[in-house]
């Protein structure tokens, strides 16, 4: 028979811990949780719930509004680079969710994708037609980074995305798009798409008025140094910046 005297666990020692599961903290507190977070995995928090939200649970309804209600005013900037761990695991599907069910296309003014590799662009399309929206980062890369360094080639499509960026403009009195910086894969490609859209860009920013907050004109002219002042056609435009001679192609950065 075993004789060893077994320490004594007190009762209260033994008990489980209130909140076993992030799942089971009360609203009040997920709010409080939420507001902690950086915006991308609070997002992502309240797609959690969404499948029992969806199936009917008051539960989790009411705690998917806990999280996302207790940021409102907060959500103008969804920047996925802001957790790297977060942006190198991002799927087209969780960013589709996570827009969704904080209704970005109404709240959120700024979308960087810095880091978000594995994403095609198709999970833009809760997006779709959003007058809000303001600056659009496709550039996956940080301020200073060089994106030739990167390990492997991003999956971001620009047949993909290009619908979403078409219908920001669609509506031109009322859109807000005012700042677009694109990856250096398409910027690369050659692609007479992308020709076409840069003018319909071009004439985007040109209707509303924005001037470049560097030479204080619109995109289609610029002061040339030395040369004086050159205005281009789109098409010069376009071409130009491929080649780097205006820092117009990192330039549409300084719009708005």
């Amino acid at each position: 028979m075993d004789r060893r005297v077994r320490p004594r666990t007190s009762a209260s020692a033994r008990e489980d811990p209130p909140f076993r599961l992030l799942s089971e903290l009360p609203e009040h507190l997920l709010t409080t949780v939420s507001s902690l977070l950086p915006a991308p995995e609070s997002a992502l928090l309240a797609v959690s719930f969404a499948p029992s939200a969806a199936a009917g649970s008051p539960a989790a309804l009411r705690k998917v509004e806990a999280i996302v209600g207790g940021r409102e005013g907060s959500w103008d900037v969804l920047d996925y680079g802001e957790v790297p761990e977060l942006a190198a695991r991002l799927t087209d599907a969780d960013l589709a969710a996570s827009l969704r069910i904080v209704d970005a296309g109404r709240r959120v003014r700024t979308l960087r994708l810095t880091g978000c590799l594995d994403v095609t662009g198709a999970g833009l399309r809760p997006l779709m037609g959003s007058t809000a929206i303001e600056v659009v980062d496709l550039s996956l890369t940080r301020g200073g980074d060089n994106p030739r360094l990167r390990a492997r080639r991003p999956m971001i499509s620009f047949r993909e995305v290009l619908p979403t960026l078409v219908s920001f403009m669609s509506r031109p009195y009322e859109s807000r798009l005012r700042q677009l910086v694109l990856p250096k894969k398409w910027r690369s490609s050659g692609s007479f798409a992308l020709d076409q859209f840069l003018e319909l860009y071009n004439n985007h920013l040109d209707r509303k008025g924005f001037a470049c907050t560097r030479c204080d004109q619109n995109c289609l002219a610029m002061s040339n140094g030395d040369q004086g002042e050159v205005t281009w056609r789109v098409d010069d435009w376009v071409s130009r910046r491929r080649e780097g001679v205006w820092s117009g192609w990192i330039g549409m950065q300084h719009f708005g």
